[in-house]
């Protein structure tokens, strides 16, 4: 477990430079800061998301959008110990303490950099277009069990999420684990990544197109996502997979450092093979030099998979024993709506829910069905239901077309294409002679998964979150499903009858 930070608030106000208004705190000891309002608990700073400076979907992500200091102060009162940062004067008595400085958005990195400045242990940076939030996941818990970790929150992985990371590092702790965007790396508004976190070592889970706006080549991505591998330190170690895209261009942004390349045993000392599939359980056999063990896992998939090896390897050349990571790697899962996996029992049929709808770009869906493909003996029919992939601007066709390949290699029943945008893609399976329909709402989609359900279907969700509906359909199917089930299988009602009269 991470230990609290104890930020004092006048500690707060001198780095700040801010003023106290309305009340004065009663007790002048915070264990959070933050500005997404999902992470506000007691003993809390909050920062206004407001003024110069914040980007738009930041303030939108915030959950602050519009809010004045009063609207705050209101939505504090829930949590004791709160404590406002504000650029607005306040309109109100206030019971809870506030205080003004002249920007938030510059109190958040001044924050940032104080407690980075402070914090003495190991930071690992990871970056990839996919398996990011994964690895930072899978490397934090596995450097638990050696020392106190500390791991950044959620998928805030701009430069003001990772400042926001940064904020709550807490001193004392041997390691931290950040999550790192392109967009971070590349930097913006004067700021970047690289030159707020110093990393220690870096690792790179995957390289493939997207937000092609910046980067619109798979080159392009690398040469940014590599500078995370040319800003170490010399002690550090780069750390990638030996089948990613652009290898060469890692190897060249690596030069002189130490680099393990999972795959690679002249560079890696670990090896992870998969001895057997089924949904949702893969049995792994872990070797190092000196020792050999098997061990049960749910994660699954060759994304995953990889990213648990890049992450192990990490964590072993960080401290930990052979024998705490296999302890560990039966404890570790994915998040939600990450090859999420559910079986149901409807009327004697048995159903199967593969949700992969936390995000989509080429690399994942790549993925996660060649996953499918390698567990194909366990269902007799598939469903899927496809969403699109965003920020491919301008790769439309290309990206489609290779989508279309993989989908139709699966053999699917029925695809259900779900989303506006997917017209090319609509056009390739139809030129491989694919089963396909469309779907504008999502009773639609329900109608259809429904209808061609079969004893043994597998069930397969993925497309973006962003700006769609996968999610909240992923929820809906969920629960239909669930409902379906336990009605399907709760026992036929007893009914007495009173004896007929004489």
């Amino acid at each position: 477990m991470n230990k609290p930070i104890l930020w004092s608030a006048e500690e707060v106000r001198d780095i700040t430079g801010g003023r106290w208004v309305a009340a004065k705190p009663a007790v002048g000891a915070y264990r959070r800061l933050t500005f997404p309002l999902q992470y506000v608990q007691p003993d809390t700073i909050v920062l206004h998301v407001h003024g110069r400076g914040w980007p738009k979907k930041t303030i939108e992500g915030s959950g602050q959008k519009d809010m004045s200091v009063d609207d705050l102060i209101r939505r504090s009162r829930e949590n004791p110990n709160v404590m406002i940062v504000t650029p607005q004067e306040t309109a109100i008595a206030a019971d809870v303490p506030v205080l003004v400085v002249e920007s938030t958005y510059d109190a958040l990195f001044a924050l940032a950099e104080y407690q980075r400045a402070r914090f003495k242990g190991r930071i690992v940076g990871i970056t990839g277009t996919a398996g990011k939030s994964s690895t930072r996941d899978f490397l934090s818990a596995i450097l638990s069990a050696k020392g106190a970790t500390f791991a950044s929150f959620g998928n805030w992985n701009t430069v003001e999420g990772i400042a926001l990371s940064l904020a709550n590092l807490p001193p004392e702790n041997d390691f931290a684990v950040i999550e790192i965007s392109g967009g971070a790396i590349a930097g913006m508004h004067g700021r970047t990544a690289l030159e707020m976190v110093r990393h220690h070592d870096a690792i790179i889970t995957s390289i493939g197109v997207n937000l092609t706006s910046r980067t619109p080549t798979a080159k392009d991505v690398a040469e940014v996502k590599s500078k995370l591998f040319s800003s170490l330190p010399s002690d550090g170690c780069a750390y990638f997979a030996a089948d990613v895209q652009e290898i060469e261009t890692l190897h060249s942004a690596a030069g002189n450092h130490r680099r393990c390349v999972i795959g690679d045993s002249s560079t890696a000392t670990l090896a992870m093979e998969p001895l057997w599939e089924e949904p949702g359980v893969t049995h792994l056999r872990v070797s190092l030099p000196d020792y050999t063990a098997e061990v049960q896992t749910h994660i699954v998939g060759p994304g995953p998979l990889s990213n648990l090896a890049l992450a192990s390897q990490c964590a072993l050349d960080l401290g930990v024993t052979p024998e705490l990571l296999i302890n560990t790697i039966p404890e570790l899962s994915l998040a939600r709506r990450k090859m999420e996996l559910h079986d149901y029992t409807i009327r004697d049929k048995k159903i199967y829910l593969l949700n992969d709808c936390h995000n989509a770009t080429l690399v994942s869906f790549s993925s996660v069905l060649n996953y499918i493909r390698r567990i194909s003996k366990h269902y007799t029919s598939s469903i899927f239901v496809i969403g699109k992939i965003v920020h491919i601007e301008g790769l439309e066709h290309d990206v489609y077309k290779m989508l279309a390949q993989d989908i139709k290699n699966c053999e699917p029943t029925v695809i259900i294409l779900f989303a506006d945008g997917l017209d090319l893609l609509e056009h390739y399976l139809n030129l491989l002679q694919a089963n396909v329909r469309r779907a504008a709402e999502i009773d639609q989609v329900l109608g259809l998964v429904e209808s061609n359900m079969t004893d043994g279907s597998l069930i397969f969700l993925k497309g973006s979150a962003r700006g769609t509906q996968m999610r909240n359909l992923a929820k809906l199917l969920q629960k239909r499903l669930e409902r379906r089930s336990i009605t399907a299988n709760r026992p036929p009602t007893l009914r007495l009858h009173p004896p007929s009269s004489p």
